[in-house]
């Protein structure tokens, strides 16, 4: 709070803001107040931050919260180009119209860096804002949302593409698939694990999690971690217990991905993506299954984000009417 005295030049204003002192003389007592109003603002931020800077912040958080994710990789990239764009400001300077100026570089891009698409700015978004809301609320290294009264842009509409046979025959022979052989080539691994995400609707990740330790073929249940839980069990086809237990899995996730878009493009399959087998197999499964059993099987809690992942096409469920 601010203390307004008379003073022999007119009127003092002092200021205690979390220990730190400032007083000032002025002739008139509205000059006075309006001074007191915006210094302690700037107090208050300041002194919350202590001068730390968004590279800090986004060090510390990628050394205490990120590296606790499995998607630390991803999360590091991330920061280090925000670390470039909003480079040495104080997190007190970072308000509304930095998060503004943000979101339009990222949608309109520059000739150094491509636009990117409005979902993509909703998970940099994500990421961005939990930074500052820890550097808040658990550090006190700030005490605003930089956040609060920004618009982001719209959600892209949900993918529709859905993988058919022809494309899916194509792409294993490009990478050399032998039915029934465990896999001896880097190619043949990513072959067999597109087989099994189209069986399972295993995500990329957890496909590479499946070996004997992890899968019961008596059973036909696969126990690994997953996105949305630590411990899962997925049942699986009878069909998809050929396929896992040839699973022993050498490759990494961007090994896997790299080499499947390599796939994909040699023999111009389309604009589809390893994800996009997800679908394939949760499609395929409604057929067989209520939608609780196949929530269970995709691990998906929230029934309106499975919708997303059904792709059947109108002219293909008339067809089966």
């Amino acid at each position: 709070m601010a203390s307004i005295l008379p003073h022999a030049k007119g009127w003092r204003v002092q200021l205690t803001v979390k220990g730190q002192r400032d007083s000032q003389v002025f002739a008139f007592k509205r000059d006075a107040q309006q001074w007191a109003a915006q210094r302690e603002i700037e107090m208050r931020r300041g002194s919350a931050v202590g001068g730390k800077t968004f590279s800090q912040a986004a060090d510390r958080y990628l050394a205490e919260v990120s590296s606790k994710k499995d998607g630390a990789k991803w999360e590091g990239f991330r920061l280090a180009a925000m670390k470039v764009h909003f480079g040495d400001k104080t997190l007190a300077q970072i308000g509304q119209p930095e998060i503004a100026a943000w979101r339009d570089f990222r949608l309109k891009g520059d000739k150094d860096h491509r636009p990117v698409a409005g979902s993509t700015v909703q998970r940099e978004k994500n990421l961005l804002r939990n930074v500052f809301t820890v550097a808040r609320d658990e550090w006190h290294w700030m005490d605003h949302n930089p956040f609060q009264g920004v618009s982001m842009p719209d959600e892209n509409d949900p993918r529709t593409a859905l993988w058919d046979w022809k494309r899916i025959r194509r792409v294993l022979r490009f990478l050399g698939y032998v039915p029934g052989q465990k896999p001896e080539t880097a190619y043949q691994q990513v072959a067999l694990a597109f087989l099994i995400g189209l069986h399972t609707s295993l995500r990329a990740s957890e496909i590479l999690r499946v070996n004997a330790k992890t899968f019961n073929p008596a059973t036909r249940v696969i126990t690994v971690k997953t996105k949305t839980m630590k411990i899962a069990k997925v049942p699986i086809t009878r069909r998809a217990v050929k396929l896992c237990k040839l699973a022993d899995f050498t490759i990494d996730a961007p090994n896997l991905d790299a080499l499947f878009r390599k796939a994909r493009d040699s023999t111009l399959a389309g604009d589809f993506t390893f994800h996009d087998g997800r679908a394939f197999a949760l499609t395929m499964l409604a057929r067989k299954v209520d939608i609780l059993t196949l929530s269970r099987i995709s691990q998906h809690k929230d029934l309106s984000m499975l919708q997303r992942y059904y792709r059947e096409t109108p002219e293909q469920v008339a067809g089966r009417l």
